[in-house]
């Protein structure tokens, strides 16, 4: 990735739309990153059921740490999206209030 950014400079791709989707994608996927890797660090996404939330708090941890991302590819950062995705539908899928609101529960 570092001879694109490189090529890039001196060719000036970095001012062509591909390269603001790659600029504004970096910058997406760093924050959601970040975010996921901070609420796993202090006990997992407290609105997953308990007994998922080992596994949702794996997969945050085996996601690239934030100084890897500028140095992936496009289609990298694509699989990273789809990862995330991925990460956020087990949120969902297990949240403890989608589960009360099945059982009746208030």
């Amino acid at each position: 990735m570092r001879w694109y950014k490189k090529a890039a400079k001196e060719i000036g791709h970095g001012n062509t739309l591909e390269g603001q989707l790659f600029k504004k994608e970096l910058s997406r996927l760093a924050k959601e990153v970040h975010d996921l890797k901070t609420v796993a660090a202090s006990g997992g996404p407290d609105s997953v059921l308990p007994k998922w939330r080992p596994d949702v708090r794996q997969s945050i941890f085996l996601l690239p740490s934030i100084k890897r991302l500028p140095m992936m590819s496009m289609y990298e950062l694509n699989q990273l999206s789809i990862r995330l995705q991925a990460i956020q539908a087990k949120i969902q899928k297990y949240d403890s209030s989608k589960m009360m609101h099945i059982l009746g529960a208030k």
